[in-house]
């Protein structure tokens, strides 16, 4: 992959699967964070069925940063579908996302209708395990100013993203998949 050379790569690692079954954890997220690299929507898509595929099989193999990437990848080429799917994996399998990250990944999502729906209610899932993991209240406070991704949800007026913010955001969970979808 170092060569650019992504086909071979790929012929490679399905070979070693084949063989071997899954590679060791770096090799794995080294690949999927290559391919999340690529300006290809091929690769990408590609990415994004070896995270399902691994998913399936051993979850603990897969890295909040390399999933992260591909997410942002995906939300930037305008798939929020499978960025949505790869955010959710990462809070089922309780790997909170970096909240800059998701910043990003959400600004591409919502360019679209159906990222924006997907944007809110993936906001409002990590809203919820962002609670449920926080034990201190105070630590909360460690979103700041980059909380700004909760004005995604209607009704949440920027209150400097205190925590405050974040119950709003909780509340409106309920009104968000209430929403008549197109």
């Amino acid at each position: 992959m170092k060569d650019g050379n992504v086909d071979e790569a790929m012929q490679s690692f399905g070979d070693y699967k084949r063989l071997h079954g899954l590679p060791e954890p770096q090799v794995l997220n080294s690949v999927i964070v290559s391919l999340s690299y690529t300006c290809s929507r091929r690769w990408l898509l590609r990415a994004f069925d070896m995270v399902l595929s691994v998913y399936q099989v051993n979850s603990n193999l897969l890295n909040s940063g390399s999933l992260m990437r591909l997410a942002l990848a995906l939300a930037r080429d305008q798939m929020p579908v499978p960025a949505s799917t790869v955010l959710r994996i990462m809070l089922e399998t309780k790997m909170l996302p970096d909240v800059n990250m998701l910043s990003m990944s959400f600004m591409h999502m919502v360019k679209s209708q159906v990222g924006s729906y997907l944007a809110a209610d993936v906001l409002a899932e990590t809203c919820e395990c962002y609670l449920d993991h926080v034990t201190d209240r105070r630590q909360l406070k460690s979103f700041g100013k980059s909380a700004t991704i909760l004005y995604l949800i209607p009704g949440t007026e920027p209150e400097s993203g205190s925590p405050k913010t974040l119950m709003k955001a909780m509340n409106q969970k309920e009104k968000i998949l209430q929403l008549d979808w197109p």
